[in-house]
């Protein structure tokens, strides 16, 4: 090949024969003009002469350049790929990390050791970038250092293609019936500012500052600007997550903003009129009317509520329902201000009081505003205790309780209090059964489960309500329970009323969590440790958040410093069959006792997306009940030295 190249070029030095007079090589000279001189390149010279060319020797020469700039790509193309590898080297290196579960068991997990948004502003965008930083940099060293036309046209060109053209693809190759999101605005919305800027001071540098010309201060100040652009990024990321969030009147407008709705009160029960929207956004735009500050901020902390429950069950679909709810509570306490503290921690109060699960959280809250507490009111209150329910489909009931505060008041009182089921995203008669009716306290009517939490003074009932189980899969709905009209009379006479009023609590939420999925599957942790002398290695697959169907899950074994057939024996990749109401299977994997001295070695193991065999299953929504992955799809193995054998080879020194 290279004997051919180089006979290609001999030829190419060669002088054609020709015979016209010098006005005809002028008129003849068609490639180089002086408003468009052939110039040599760095590796390749200008191939003379360059008069007098047939329509043959154009063809000729432009192919043999075309080769030779194939030829460059490629060896570039090659550097830029070994060096794209060393940068991805750098940037995967891992740390482990132990952390808890709310439920207090600790797990494992892979960090990457980079910070994710940086590695892709820096290292990750040289060396996907390479080729044009290659070039541009081939450019300058062939114009002694003078900016050339190449490099503004790899910097555009590159991100106009990176915007239209990878961008178009990514959209076209979602699946129909899909939805991809941006994982993180706030970073995003740094990179869209920048990137317009970066086009706009590209322009006022080469075309309006000095134009054609790229002066020193011009180069140091656009080099301080990436550096800008990587701590804007960076802090975004860490600090700013609800970066791109608008704001109105202080309250976030989420997918769960609402139109306005008015209401009435109307013998002590609250009515909704003239709303849009679903009774939730109903309810929820009530926010922006009510005056009283214990209701608003208990309101907005019920719609905190959910907002964390959706997020949380999003973010990791495998999570037991019961850390599910504990988390959810105790990022609800997270993100409550501190401003308004006695309202905004009463309202806590309220949405967790009396439950085993929120026992520990309620008595934090307590802790810190049990001062300011005011003394006993002078009327008898009814309210929920707690507001918020989560329960799974297949409960079959729910229980709700009412709690009634006497106050003050000394004498033995009967209290009653109407209650009402209200729907939301859950419907009656299809998702539980809805009720209505009185409830009535007698006096100090103390529930036994309750005594060693309530003081003597409160009084809990409970109202059971029926949650309908259906073998169809839905979303996480949730509906109401509506207390009003409370009333209050002497025990010993029933003409005698005292005042008794629905505290701020009188709605309680019940979230239905569906038990019909296809399933979650993922590994318990990240990193599994294992000795030498195990045998069989049996790495369990959980099937969580549901085992409705068939579902197979592929996986792949790829070696570490553990290699195949000597530190372990395994098929490379494999399927695991779950069937329909099965909840964890086990991948076995033998390791090779080799009773040599050996560093700990490691291997990993991965999980590939889940295959429905119900697929087939019409009129259900496939694109949310299908299986999933759950937080865990990739496993870490590190096998250690035989303990035993350790010890005989230390006692034989």
């Amino acid at each position: 090949m290279k004997r051919i190249i180089f006979f290609i070029f001999l030829i190419s030095l060669i002088s054609p024969a020709t015979s016209v007079d010098l006005a005809e090589e002028v008129e003849l000279n068609r490639t180089c003009t002086p408003a468009k001189p052939c110039a040599p390149g760095l590796i390749l010279p200008v191939w003379q002469p360059q008069i007098g060319l047939t329509t043959g020797d154009v063809i000729f020469r432009a192919a043999i350049y075309l080769i030779a700039l194939f030829y460059l790509f490629l060896g570039v193309s090659i550097v830029a790929d070994r060096f794209m590898a060393a940068i991805e080297v750098i940037t995967s290196q891992e740390t482990e990390v132990t952390l808890k579960k709310p439920t207090g068991e600790p797990y494992t997990i892979l960090v990457r050791v980079w910070n994710e948004t940086v590695s892709n502003l820096t290292l990750m965008a040289l060396g996907s970038s390479a080729p044009e930083i290659l070039l541009s940099i081939i450019e300058i060293f062939g114009n002694n250092f003078e900016a050339g036309e190449l490099g503004p046209g790899t910097i555009v060109g590159s991100a106009a293609y990176n915007l239209f053209i990878i961008i178009a693809i990514c959209i076209l190759v979602i699946p129909d019936g899909e939805v991809r999101r941006i994982a993180r605005n706030d970073v995003f919305w740094v990179t869209v500012i920048w990137s317009t800027f970066a086009y706009i001071w590209l322009y006022l540098i080469l075309g309006v500052i000095s134009p054609n010309v790229v002066e020193a201060w011009e180069g140091i100040l656009t080099f301080a600007f990436f550096f800008l652009t990587v701590i804007n990024a960076y802090i975004a990321n860490r600090y700013f997550p609800s970066l791109g969030t608008r704001y109105l009147k202080g309250k976030a407008v989420t997918s769960y903003t609402s139109r306005t709705a008015t209401y009435s009160n109307k013998g002590g029960e609250v009515r909704l009129e003239n709303g849009d929207g679903t009774p939730a956004e109903q309810t929820d735009s009530l926010i922006h009317t009510i005056q009283d500050p214990d209701v608003l901020a208990f309101e907005e902390h019920k719609q905190l509520f959910w907002d964390t429950f959706t997020k949380i069950r999003a973010e990791h679909p495998d999570l037991d329902i019961k850390e599910v709810g504990k988390l959810t509570a105790w990022q609800a306490l997270a993100k409550m201000p501190k401003s308004r503290a006695v309202r905004r921690v009463q309202a806590i109060r309220k949405l967790t009081a009396g439950v085993p699960l929120f026992r520990e959280f309620d008595q934090k809250a307590e802790d810190i505003i049990e001062p300011l507490v005011p003394e006993k009111e002078t009327k008898i209150t009814v309210s929920f205790s707690p507001s918020q329910y989560i329960c799974m489909e297949n409960i079959e009931k729910v229980f709700i309780q009412v709690e009634v505060d006497r106050g003050s008041i000394q004498e033995p009182t009967i209290v009653t209090v109407h209650y009402k089921t209200i729907e939301d995203s859950a419907k009656a008669g299809a998702d539980y059964e809805p009720i209505q009716g009185i409830i009535t306290f007698l006096p100090h009517e103390i529930n036994e489960n309750f005594k060693n939490i309530l003081n003597k003074d409160l009084t809990v009932l409970s109202v059971p309500i029926q949650i309908i189980d259906n073998e169809k899969y839905e979303t996480d709905q949730k509906f109401h329970v509506h207390i009003y009209q409370a009333k209050a009379v002497s025990a010993n006479d029933a003409d005698k009323e005292y005042p008794a009023t629905v505290g701020v609590a009188s709605d309680a939420t019940i979230i239905i969590v569906d038990d019909d999925h296809a399933g979650a599957f993922s590994f318990a942790s990240e990193v599994f440790k294992v000795t030498e002398n195990i045998g069989t290695f049996k790495l369990k697959v959980n099937r969580t958040r549901g085992a409705r169907g068939d579902v197979n899950i592929p996986y792949t074994i790829t070696e570490g410093t553990a290699k195949l057939g000597i530190d372990m024996e395994a098929a490379t990749s494999g399927t695991l069959h779950f069937k329909d109401g099965v909840t964890s299977m086990d991948i076995p994997i033998k390791i090779i006792n080799d009773d040599k001295y050996e560093k700990a070695e490691d291997f990993y193991v991965f999980l590939g997306d889940p295959i429905w065999q119900n697929s087939n299953q019409k009129g259900e929504n496939e694109a949310d009940g299908k299986p999933i992955l759950g937080a865990h799809v990739r496993a870490k193995i590190i096998v250690t030295e035989d303990q035993e054998f350790k010890r005989l080879k230390l006692k034989n020194r």
